[in-house]
């Protein structure tokens, strides 16, 4: 698998969970996105030789989607090890998944076929050179902006993350369906506590109890002090909106990444 492949895969994903698989459908709903004909361009694997999902228009569509910069490459490592261990089994284990993936994403070439180097995966080769720890709403409720809130260590697990975020990045398992249908229940979501949210950032905040909530990030204005008045609101329309001012909120931190779970429908 290429990372044109990987790419598509993912917009499709977003298509059929949206808009049903409505190619049609997709472009009305996301409006600042390119239109239907230039989405189907994307989607067809016959496109350019099948080299029609290049690194800017991946960045381009990310942006006209508000999704999270690098979505549609996030988890390209996951896929190849999939794949390609597979066709050689006595290379399953971690050590050999772990060389192997290397070898594609650094030279672009795979000795288990003899593929030649391909830009397209060398485009990659940032994606999983940097791993954060994922850790719990627990620890994320007592994280505070002046002290480092956990050592490296204190993850359950490591997952890849954006090789430009912070030293204080982190992933997050997502709890329950408030965020749905963008975020799922088992989805981990990477948050960098460095940056300063913007209007329509999806964030993790704390109220004043150390709870800690992943909520998209609404901005209502400034208070006589020169503070900034904003909500955490769910996309799920069953769960209430928080506000700063009422709950006492705090940002932890932007999310600038997600892994999502394996559903089936």
């Amino acid at each position: 698998m290429d990372i044109d492949a990987y790419r598509r895969a993912r917009l499709q994903e977003l298509v059929d969970r949206e808009a049903g698989g409505v190619v049609a459908e997709f472009a009305r709903l996301h409006p600042k996105a390119p239109d239907a004909t230039r989405l189907r361009q994307l989607l067809n694997p016959n496109y350019r030789g099948g080299n029609g999902f290049r690194e800017g228009a991946a960045r381009n569509l990310e942006k006209a989607l508000g999704l999270p910069s690098l979505y549609f490459d996030l988890g390209i490592e996951s896929a190849i090890a999939a794949e390609h261990t597979s066709a050689r089994p006595d290379k399953g284990s971690t050590e050999a998944k772990t060389g192997l993936i290397k070898e594609i994403l650094i030279t672009g070439k795979n000795s288990i076929n003899g593929d030649g180097p391909k830009e397209s995966i060398q485009n990659v080769t940032p994606i999983g050179r940097r791993s954060v720890p994922v850790i719990s709403y627990v620890q994320a409720g007592t994280m505070s902006e002046v002290v480092d809130p956990f050592a490296l260590g204190d993850g359950f697990e490591m997952i890849d993350a954006p090789p430009e975020c912070s030293s204080r990045t982190f992933g997050l398992r997502i709890e329950g369906n408030s965020m749905e249908p963008r975020f799922h229940d088992g989805d981990t979501v990477v948050i960098d506590p460095a940056l300063a949210p913007r209007p329509g950032d999806f964030v993790v905040g704390k109220n004043g109890k150390e709870e800690a909530t992943f909520k998209k990030y609404v901005l209502r204005g400034v208070d006589e002090n020169g503070d900034e008045v904003f909500e955490l609101a769910p996309l799920n329309e069953d769960y209430p909106t928080l506000n700063s001012k009422r709950d006492g909120l705090v940002i932890i931190g932007v999310c600038v990444g997600r892994w999502e779970t394996l559903r089936t429908y």
